[in-house]
């Protein structure tokens, strides 16, 4: 920490040091524009003299700030001023105004208001030549009034970028939570989320719009009937469907067939080629409302399955019946509780749907 402080005391010894030395030279250019006795000339030696006060105060101000954080000031070595050599004279010229003769040569750089206040180093270690001899009151003021603006600056430089971190991590939280979230949901898709009840087709009639569709009124329990859609007409005779008892899925989002809603869907086993179908059967003594469980799968069922995700869609590849054409989950059969499983008539190793 000594060192630092020592190293930065330097450096603001060495830039107060060049900025004396502007200041002479624009004194002695202003003390032979005052020969003159010009009104500009008096106007030009009072701004400087405003300027070098507040450059007094400014620099002040930064110490206490630079203590006041915990920096540690050690005093300035007296040097001596870089200040113009006794053989030189400024003489005036047509062109800039002012020329100094017999001053050694220096390059011209722009000096940035951090360097000329004392909070940045200089880019390099050159003098510093003005780039004119009558500067803007205006423009040299903004330079030293930079210093404490750049000071206030940099505590919020520090929290935005302590905000962005906290928010960078938060994000990072929710993403893994998130991430969580899906694979815990990829891993409960299985056949306890459809919602499928024991229900009787009440009344039956074909569809006026389309051929191939029945619309069936059924009865699952609810305690009011279900208008569903199937498309059976080529498989059953609309006289089989009036008052069967069968399985339905009932948590399906509602669709409709040409003008009539549907909401669910019966269940049945059918042959790939699509050359017959049959409707499956709950077994015997089971009521309406009933609802049909896989053993090994439990857990309740969605109240409407959301059809972006494809629940069903995911399910149908291990909905099959088996050898003994008894409808199945991933091999288990399909069961009402205490009552017994399911048939599918004599269709065995076909999709359920």
């Amino acid at each position: 920490m000594d060192a630092l402080a020592d190293q930065a005391a330097k450096s603001r010894s060495e830039q107060a040091e060049r900025m004396v030395a502007q200041l002479e030279y624009q004194l002695q250019y202003l003390k032979l524009r005052a020969s003159g006795e010009s009104p500009e000339a008096k106007k030009l030696i009072q701004t400087n003299e405003k300027l070098r006060c507040r450059r007094d105060e400014l620099k002040k101000q930064l110490e206490q700030l630079e203590v006041r954080n915990g920096a540690k000031l050690v005093p300035m070595p007296e040097t001596k001023t870089s200040a113009l050599p006794s053989s030189a004279q400024i003489v005036p010229t047509k062109t800039t105004g002012t020329e100094i003769v017999g001053a050694p040569p220096a390059k011209k750089r722009c000096v940035s208001a951090a360097e000329a206040s004392g909070l940045a180093e200089p880019a390099s270690s050159e003098p510093i030549t003005p780039a004119a001899p009558a500067a803007s009151p205006a423009k040299s003021a903004a330079a030293p009034a930079a210093a404490p603006a750049a000071a206030a600056a940099a505590p919020a430089s520090d929290k935005a970028s302590k905000k962005k971190e906290k928010a960078a991590k938060s994000e990072k939280a929710a993403g893994g939570a998130s991430g969580g979230k899906k694979q815990q949901e990829a891993a409960e898709v299985d056949f306890s989320r459809l919602n499928v009840r024991v229900g009787k087709i009440v009344n039956v009639r074909r569809h006026p719009d389309a051929d191939g569709l029945f619309v069936e009124e059924v009865d699952v329990g609810e305690g009011e009937n279900r208008t569903i859609c199937s498309g059976l007409v080529k498989f059953c005779k609309l006289e089989e469907l009036q008052d069967r008892i069968a399985i339905f899925c009932i948590n399906l989002k509602p669709a409709v067939f040409r003008g009539i809603p549907s909401q669910g869907m019966i269940l049945c086993a059918e042959m790939v080629t699509g050359e017959a179908c049959e409707v499956i059967r709950p077994p015997a003594g089971a009521a309406i409302g009933d609802r049909v469980t896989v053993p090994g799968f439990a857990g309740e069922p969605d109240k409407q399955l959301n059809p972006k995700k494809k629940i069903f869609e995911k399910l149908k590849p291990d909905l099959q019946t088996n050898e003994d054409c008894i409808p199945c989950y991933k091999g288990s059969p399909f069961t009402i509780e205490g009552k017994g499983i399911c048939t599918a008539g004599s269709l065995k190793n076909c999709q359920i749907k």
